[in-house]
């Protein structure tokens, strides 16, 4: 009878040691459990990003082509090259001008010199 409480205090001292083993392995399987939830939420993360971009390339890519490739987007402003030829017509008028105003100096002069 010596024995029993003995093997009683034995098998309470093991099954301390056995609830603290198992305590250790639940931390340990949460702590785990936490990393993987962390790998899984940033590979999640990027591929988020990555899909993404990939859209906002498409959309780019879209754009792009909806207002460069198109006829109707592609018009051409000449208008600076029309201010060219008004301003050459005025020049032409001024030139013409300036040569009869010089004609008619010449004929006063030539007037002047016979009388």
């Amino acid at each position: 009878m010596a024995s029993l409480p003995q093997l009683i205090d034995v098998d309470q001292q093991l099954d301390v040691l056995l609830h603290n083993q198992r305590v250790l392995l639940l931390v340990t399987i949460l702590i785990f459990l936490e990393v993987l939830t962390e790998i899984v939420k940033r590979d999640f993360l990027l591929l988020a990003e990555l899909l993404l971009l990939l859209m906002d390339i498409g959309v780019a890519d879209f754009v792009l082509a909806a207002f460069f490739f198109h006829v109707d987007f592609v018009q051409v402003h000449d208008t600076f090259l029309e201010l060219f030829v008004v301003a050459e017509v005025v020049q032409a008028v001024v030139d013409i001008l300036l040569e009869l105003s010089l004609v008619a100096f010449l004929l006063v002069s030539v007037l002047l010199k016979l009388l």
